[in-house]
């Protein structure tokens, strides 16, 4: 019988699934204004972590919750969508 005990725990994130976040156009838009707005910043630092951080505060602030994680993503995919 095995013992549950002692067996170790996954992998952090090795089971977790990324959920697609649907974003609304008036989301898109709020996000485009506020990437605009700091768009020289994102093009001076080398590290954009607390850029997008900030960016996601200000949605969050706005009525629209998302993680760092989602405004980095969301901006990368409009930058390919419409290079």
């Amino acid at each position: 019988m095995a013992d549950l005990h002692n067996q170790e725990p996954p992998m952090r994130g090795a089971t977790r699934k990324k959920h697609r976040v649907h974003w609304s156009e008036r989301e898109t838009w709020a996000l485009i204004r506020l990437w605009e707005d700091n768009l020289e910043e994102l093009r001076a630092q080398k590290h954009n972590g607390n850029v997008y951080g900030s960016i996601a505060a200000q949605l969050t602030a706005a009525g629209i919750p998302r993680t760092k994680a989602q405004v980095h993503s969301k901006i990368e995919n409009l930058g390919q969508t419409f290079r």
